[in-house]
């Protein structure tokens, strides 16, 4: 009924970020209790080498600009075109196929200014890692090489990702040093992260309280037999006979995953139908009225929809309420730590930037 999108992999040095778009019937339950954490996302300081302001260095068509023009120098380090042109080129073979004909131009120019931004960013960070002289071990760039991999999709080896990337396992080590060496700099000049104090927490919750109103949730699995649009009522008929065989079954005791798995045509079927956590509104009229209506762990009656017949089975209700407090508390303390962190991270940054001597392309 919906799609969704999953960030699972961004090149540390934040030039490329690949999105995975996962298409399926509901969507899984959010992570965050309440709008405002949805909206303050944990500050990953590897990422945060992207802020560095677009437009700092004129945009340009990239073919007008000489490979060897130096675009912006930070020291003795000078970020050259071709440097941005090859990585432009690799960004390209990634994904380049996922982009149309008539828009390759477009994204080209777009892909060009952020990544020079982000080489530019690079240089002030590598820089400052020099003069404090900041180094790194080899083991803990095996030990997050580790943490990474554990991230891939299922099935995707190391190098299975270096080679579908035209990278090689030199190439993001060097990146993943820079990236320790870059956390280790930030942690040096703004420190850890520290809750706010209860002062702050309460006022965030008492000037946010709508923010704190919780709707009525339901947990839910389901079983979809599809139409197609050249169903006749015959086609049709058949497929209704086939849901209500499987109702059957589900109510002699069958095991809801089990069928699901089988005869379900969404893709939430490979998690046995589940659905996660959803909302009033969030599905279409037919299978909202029904999944809120129905009794927690009985399976309801077919309900028809667009997408075709539906067998629902509700796992868990939660009334509307406000949360309290108490519960909050701690999140928002995190919350507002993290971003107090962040304003003194830009700040650091903006200093660095000071010392970078852009040279515009003509």
């Amino acid at each position: 009924m919906q799609r969704q999108k999953s960030k699972w992999w961004g090149l540390l040095s934040g030039l490329a970020v690949v999105t995975v778009v996962l298409a399926g019937c509901g969507r899984s339950a959010p992570e965050a209790e309440t709008e405002m954490e949805a909206e303050v996302e944990t500050i990953d300081l590897t990422e945060q080498m992207e802020i560095f302001e677009p437009g700092a260095v004129a945009p340009a068509v990239v073919e007008e600009i000489a490979p060897e023009t130096v675009r912006a120098r930070v020291g003795e380090i000078e970020v050259t075109q071709a440097e941005a042109n090859e990585q432009v080129a690799k960004l390209l073979q990634r994904v380049g196929d996922q982009v149309p004909p008539e828009r390759l131009a477009q994204v080209r120019q777009q892909m060009q200014q952020q990544v020079l931004d982000g080489l530019i960013m690079r240089a002030v960070l590598r820089a400052a890692i020099a003069a404090e002289n900041i180094t790194v071990e080899p083991e803990e760039v095996s030990a997050r090489l580790e943490e990474l991999t554990a991230n891939f999709p299922e099935g995707m080896t190391l190098a299975d990702f270096l080679a579908s990337n035209n990278l090689d396992e030199a190439e993001v080590r060097s990146e993943l040093a820079t990236s320790i060496q870059a956390e280790k700099l930030i942690e040096s000049k703004v420190g850890p992260e520290a809750p706010a104090t209860e002062e702050a927490v309460r006022a965030f919750y008492d000037e946010n309280i709508e923010q704190f109103e919780m709707p009525e949730m339901v947990t839910a699995r389901h079983i979809l037999i599809a139409f197609d649009e050249d169903d006749d009522e015959e086609a049709r008929a058949a497929k209704r006979a086939q849901i209500e065989a499987l109702r059957e079954q589900l109510v002699a005791g069958a095991d809801f995953s089990a069928l699901a798995q089988e005869h379900s045509v969404c893709p939430s079927k490979q998690q046995g139908g589940s659905l996660g956590e959803f909302g009033r509104g969030q599905m279409v009229p037919e299978f909202d009225a029904a999944a809120f209506a129905q009794p927690v762990g009985e399976v309801g009656e077919v309900v028809e929809t667009q997408y075709g017949y539906h067998l629902i089975l509700v796992d868990e209700k939660e009334d509307a309420r406000k949360v309290p407090f108490e519960e909050a508390s701690e999140r928002i303390g995190a919350m507002l730590g993290r971003q107090e962190r962040q304003e003194a991270f830009q700040a650091y940054i903006e200093g660095l930037r000071e010392g970078v001597e852009y040279d515009p392309a003509p």
